[in-house]
């Protein structure tokens, strides 16, 4: 089970991985997913597909779903 996600910045020389457990949040918000890091830092990742922005939104929620059924601890 993958416990964090990677984006490739292809104009830049630095990448992103942000650990998916523990404190990782999400919303929505097409076409920007805005996510709170453990560093409770808000990033937003803008998306010129929304449909792409939609699919990788299900990808986290799918993800955090498997996550917590998998350790078995209370979801809201």
């Amino acid at each position: 089970m993958f416990s964090s996600y990677f984006i490739g910045i292809h104009l830049l020389t630095d990448n992103l991985v942000e650990d998916l457990l523990g404190d990782f949040e999400y919303q929505l918000q097409a076409p920007y997913i805005m996510y709170r890091n453990a560093a409770q830092e808000v990033i937003g990742i803008w998306f010129y597909n929304s449909q792409e922005c939609q699919e990788v939104a299900n990808l986290f929620n799918r993800y955090q779903l498997q996550t917590c059924n998998y350790y078995s601890c209370f979801c809201l």
